[in-house]
């Protein structure tokens, strides 16, 4: 009787059989291979391979395509504006969340240093108020974003600082007569109708002076987030959220760490707080854009 010997037959890790292929005895199949359907395979098949005949005929078209990815990985990440959007998009996803962890801490917050409800509410009302406001930019942001991207791709440094003096200006002058406006009409307005407070809830004068406070911050924003547009212009998206991130957390970090005293200062010292954390951060931004990018 002839004699007969007995080959082991080894499979490797990640490999993927196709339906009805054949693996013979001695047959070694390698790491990553891949093995068409209806294949016979009787050798050894390499790392990496694809095996899509009906006789070991082999191609290493997966190694192959994987180093065409890698190729088309470098060749993109190696543009400066590829990689400036990747940071961007991941900026982004990393600042939304911060600012959700914020929203969530910020309400807890909120109604531990408000002892009165009807007062909690007024705060609420007036700050979504005056965010609409803020939607109004008079469309100077706007346009001096549309107007420097020509110049700043063409490297005209000069023309940039040119656009970007004449939108601060005209913003400083609208936003002066806009305090001064302020300061003669929010005293003549029947706040306590608006809101739907009695003087029971808070005092007039306490109520009058936050709302100025409150006013001349949303004034002063207009421009202090000019920057912002200056950025996104720049490409560079994610500071703007950095920007909004840190005013948020600024407050929150009072609300969290201050000691109410139940007394109607609280409420000015939060108006002077919010006004301070909404205008701070983007001025520090205006001051490095000028002092850095900007620079004369």
């Amino acid at each position: 009787l002839p004699i007969l010997s007995v080959h082991p037959t080894k499979i490797g890790e990640d490999v993927w059989l196709g339906c009805g292929c054949k693996i013979l005895a001695g047959a070694e199949i390698s790491d990553g291979a891949v093995i068409g359907a209806g294949t016979v395979i009787s050798g050894k098949v390499e790392d990496n391979t694809i095996c899509f005949t009906k006789r070991e005929y082999c191609e290493k078209a997966r190694k192959k395509k994987m180093i065409q990815m890698k190729k088309v990985l470098t060749r993109y990440l190696g543009d400066k504006d590829n990689r400036t959007l990747l940071l961007n998009v991941a900026g982004n996803y990393l600042v939304k969340g911060g600012a959700m962890l914020v929203s969530l801490l910020m309400m807890p917050a909120y109604m531990r240093y408000f002892e009165s409800q009807a007062v909690l509410g007024m705060w609420f009302t007036l700050i979504q108020l005056l965010n609409w406001i803020m939607l109004l930019d008079f469309g100077i942001g706007g346009g001096l974003r549309n107007k420097i991207v020509e110049p700043l791709q063409k490297g005209d440094k000069e023309r940039v600082i040119e656009l970007v003096s004449a939108a601060y200006f005209s913003v400083a002058g609208i936003v002066l007569v806009l305090i001064a406006l302020q300061q003669i009409v929010v005293g003549r307005i029947n706040w306590y109708k608006i809101l739907g407070l009695s003087s029971g809830d808070i005092s007039e004068d306490t109520l009058v002076t936050m709302i100025h406070i409150l006013v001349i911050g949303v004034c002063v924003r207009f421009f202090s987030v000019l920057v912002c547009h200056i950025l996104y212009a720049l490409q560079k998206a994610v500071l703007p959220g950095v920007i909004s991130l840190l005013s948020s957390a600024l407050i929150m970090l009072y609300l969290v760490c201050s000691k109410p005293t139940g007394s109607e200062s609280d409420i000015i010292t939060l108006a002077y707080i919010n006004t301070l954390a909404n205008n701070v951060p983007a001025l520090i931004a205006t001051v490095w854009i000028f002092a850095t990018i900007l620079r004369g």
